[in-house]
């Protein structure tokens, strides 16, 4: 997969969801995602987090989230963990279980999926295994998971 390819695949939105600590069991929070950039602060997180695509993005900003995020689309070491996570049809158990998921991780979850709109006959072109995690969180983001 292309640089192109992976950022296009990969939205802040869902670099951020996939931002884990170093055992994966806790999202990063804020402040670890800048402690672990050069200019970061918890703000520009929190505003690059609610972006569903890189289109007014810099690409130094783009490269410090991802590699802050610990999804470092130049690392092809890691960009395999990553890719192995999403094709292992993952449900954010360690979003859901923080205390944290009904107040920011299930809106941002709900935001990401919404902006790829009806998924039915739609991103035919987007990577396959992030296409059918798309499809996968619709009910997840229904109401009833409060």
């Amino acid at each position: 997969m292309t640089f192109d390819q992976r950022a296009t695949a990969f939205p802040p939105c869902l670099v951020r969801l996939l931002a884990r600590t170093a055992h994966g069991k806790q999202p990063m929070d804020f402040m670890q995602i800048c402690n672990r950039s050069t200019a970061l602060t918890p703000i520009l997180v929190d505003s690059l987090s609610q972006e569903t695509s890189w289109k007014n993005v810099h690409y130094g900003l783009l490269r410090d989230f991802t590699v802050a995020c610990d999804v470092d689309f130049c690392d092809w070491n890691r960009m395999k963990l990553i890719d192995a996570y999403i094709r292992s049809k993952p449900r954010f158990e360690y979003l859901i279980r923080h205390g944290d998921w009904p107040s920011y991780y299930l809106p941002l979850l709900k935001r990401y999926r919404e902006s790829y709109g009806d998924m039915t006959n739609q991103h035919l072109d987007l990577w396959p295994p992030v296409r059918a995690l798309l499809v996968r969180l619709t009910p997840l983001i229904k109401p009833h998971h409060k």
